[in-house]
C-alpha cells in the first residue's frame, strides 16, 4: 500500500482497468476515504452482477397464459371473468415470488462465500483515476476515468460502473452529503465520450 505523499502508485499503468490507449497516468493523491465491508455489501453487489432473470421469467408467464387459456373454460369460467383471471394469476404470482425467494437465498449463500467476515477497505481520488477496494477481492481496482461509464448511489451505496462491472463504496465512508458532491466531482472529470466507447 503507498502512502499519501506519494505520487505515484506502481503498476497502475498496467492494470487492466486502464484503457489501452497508451495515455500516461500521473494523477496524484487527492482524498482517501476508509470504510468496512460487511455481508451486505457483498449481498448488495451480487445483486447488481446478478440481476432478477426477467426474460426467462416473462417467458415461463407467457408460457403459463397460454397453458390457462387452453383449460376449458367449465373450468376456468369465460375469458376475462374474475374466475379466468384468478386461474391467470394465481400461478404467475406464485412463480415471481418463488423466483424472487430462490434469487434471494442464492444470493444471500453466494454473499457468504464472497465476503465471510467483514474487511477493511479503500476509496481513493487520484485525479486521472480512483482506486478502490471491490467487493469480490482483497486487492486494489484501479479505474481510469475513461474507463468509468457512470455513476449512481442507492440508500447505501455509491455506485461505480464501468467496464469491469460495477464498484461500490459504502456511504457510511463519507461524511453526511459528501457521497453527493463526490459523485458530482467525478462526474464532471470522466470524458464525455466514455460511455459512447465502453457501452
Amino acid at each position: 500500500m503507498i502512502s499519501g505523499e506519494s505520487k505515484h502508485w506502481p503498476g497502475r499503468a498496467t492494470d487492466p482497468a486502464f484503457s489501452l490507449s497508451g495515455k500516461p497516468y500521473d494523477g496524484g493523491l487527492l482524498r482517501r476515504w476508509r470504510f468496512t465491508l460487511t455481508r451486505a455489501d457483498a449481498l448488495a453487489w451480487l445483486r447488481l452482477t446478478h440481476p432478477f432473470p426477467r426474460r426467462a421469467t416473462g417467458l415461463a408467464c407467457l408460457v403459463i397464459g397460454a397453458a390457462v387459456a387452453l383449460l376449458p373454460p367449465g373450468l376456468t369460467g369465460p375469458w376475462g371473468s374474475p374466475r379466468f383471471l384468478a386461474f391467470l394469476l394465481a400461478p404467475v404470482l406464485a412463480l415471481l415470488l418463488a423466483t424472487w425467494a430462490w434469487r434471494e437465498w442464492r444470493l444471500a449463500s453466494l454473499s457468504r462465500a464472497v465476503l465471510p467476515v467483514p474487511r477493511p477497505g479503500l476509496f481513493e481520488d487520484w485525479g486521472d483515476s480512483l482506486a478502490l477496494t471491490p467487493v469480490d477481492d482483497t486487492e486494489e481496482t484501479f479505474l481510469a476515468l475513461d474507463r468509468i461509464t457512470g455513476l449512481a448511489m442507492t440508500r447505501r451505496h455509491l455506485v461505480i460502473l464501468s467496464a469491469l462491472g460495477p464498484h461500490l463504496v459504502p456511504l457510511s465512508a463519507f461524511a453526511p452529503g459528501e457521497a453527493l458532491t463526490v459523485r458530482q466531482d467525478i462526474g464532471r472529470r470522466i470524458p464525455l465520450d466514455a460511455q459512447a466507447r465502453h457501452p
